[in-house]
């Protein structure tokens, strides 16, 4: 089952649930890419490059952006710094 809503501050997120459990995750493309460096920084040594949903196409231009610490064009950090740093 999968389904959509807004969150308190508007952001449009997707709920995804079966058997397995259940997934949230951002209606928009999610990446840390081009703030790598600064997580580091924070003591993060751990990241995870979930490429799942994207196109075969598109994953050697977004791993060369990973490893150089560059931001993802149509992605988006999310929350990822609301009060978190």
């Amino acid at each position: 089952m999968c389904s959509s809503d807004l969150s308190k501050m508007g952001e449009r997120f997707h709920v995804l649930a079966d058997n397995e459990g259940t997934v949230v995750y951002s209606a928009d493309r999610f990446s840390a890419s081009g703030h790598i460096e600064r997580l580091m920084k924070t003591g993060i040594r751990d990241f995870l490059v979930d490429l799942r949903w994207t196109d075969p196409g598109e994953r050697e231009s977004i791993m060369d952006s990973v490893i150089r610490d560059t931001s993802i064009d149509g992605t988006v950090p999310f929350n990822l710094f609301r009060k978190n740093f």
